[in-house]
């Protein structure tokens, strides 16, 4: 295999597992460790952040 295709499934592998170590934690671990206030400001503050991260220069 070539050095980009290597790259590519490596890139990939790690984007996946990413994406099931942020599952296992938003589902399983705030739920216990926090309030359901606390989840909601983490939550519409990260939603504002991308909204005007859409107006920054």
């Amino acid at each position: 295999m070539g050095i980009i295709q290597q790259q590519t499934i490596k890139g990939t592998l790690y984007s996946y597992l990413g994406v099931a170590i942020g599952f296992v934690t938003v589902y399983y671990f705030q739920p216990q460790a926090l309030s359901e206030e606390q989840i909601g400001l983490i939550t519409i503050l990260g939603s504002f952040s991308l909204l005007f991260s859409q107006f920054a220069i």
